[in-house]
């Protein structure tokens, strides 16, 4: 829900995003599968960032 309220930008990071996660559960139609929530939130003009990086193998060695 929080997602939807956005005004200008939302910015998402992480080493493990799946644009095929449901955000709820349970979700037949996925109307709140990651790709289609941000989706709609690009096509109401807001700006999307997200940035995808690698775990540091010092901290966490799980190769993902």
């Amino acid at each position: 829900d929080a997602l939807l309220t956005a005004k200008t930008e939302v910015c998402i990071t992480g080493w493990m995003i799946s644009p095929f996660f449901c955000l709820k559960r349970p979700d037949p139609e996925h109307k709140t599968r990651v790709d289609n929530v941000l989706s709609k939130i690009a096509n109401l003009g807001i700006k999307v960032h997200i940035i995808v990086y690698m775990e540091p193998k010092m901290a966490l060695n799980i190769d993902s």
